[in-house]
């Protein structure tokens, strides 16, 4: 385990490296299972946030990705599963047996965090796109998980789409606070509407700190 850990640890300083960006402090989270919800342009995205946590908050959290990509091969699915313990999740032919919100619930109530992209899918602008509605039922699932928004920025330089190696670059990410606010019945458009501003601002709200 300890020879494990010390792996995970170098890959992190490695990733961090890369992308120029430095470690969170550990007294920055809140304690217990919490949700990381950030904008998606790259796939080096859930690598960088999974990079920037405290050692201790990298073991107990697992990025939430796509299925049918990370075990088209034998090299994707050791990345994403050996690596970095990702919850792979169906994108079509959702039933009740694969449900994704489901597997989430699972994970977080067993005391483990999730890193998420409510986009759904890579956008190419530096705005994300209108989120779809797995943040809201996830939020509705697990009503007392920290919702922590997570904005990033020149990762989609760096690793453009159909790239395998990415190109040494300056990155930026900014870790928001927990939402002060939850989801409710019926009010789904209002909980993404008010989560993907809270995200568009993060950066604005740092540059006057």
């Amino acid at each position: 385990m300890r020879a494990r850990e010390a792996g995970l640890q170098l890959i992190a300083s490695f990733i961090r490296l890369v992308c120029g960006v430095r470690p969170l402090t550990g007294n920055s989270l809140p304690p217990g299972p919490k949700v990381f919800y950030a904008n998606h342009t790259s796939h080096l995205d859930f690598t960088l946030i999974w990079a920037v946590l405290p050692q201790a908050e990298r073991l107990i959290t697992r990025p939430v990705a796509g299925k049918d990509y990370w075990i088209r091969n034998k090299v994707t699915r050791f990345v994403g599963c050996d690596i970095f313990n990702a919850l792979l999740i169906e994108r079509k032919h959702i039933t009740r047996a694969n449900n994704p919100i489901e597997q989430m619930h699972r994970v977080l109530e067993s005391g483990l965090s999730l890193i998420v992209f409510p986009e759904g899918t890579r956008g190419t602008e530096p705005v994300p796109a209108a989120f779809r509605s797995g943040l809201y039922h996830l939020s509705m699932a697990c009503p007392d998980i920290p919702m922590i928004p997570v904005y990033l920025e020149n990762l989609n330089r760096m690793l453009p789409k159909g790239t395998i190696l990415p190109i040494p670059l300056i990155s930026r990410i900014t870790v928001g606070s927990p939402l002060p606010f939850k989801a409710d019945h019926g009010q789904r458009d209002e909980f993404l509407t008010e989560a993907r501003q809270a995200l568009i601002d993060l950066p604005e709200l740092e540059s006057h700190e």
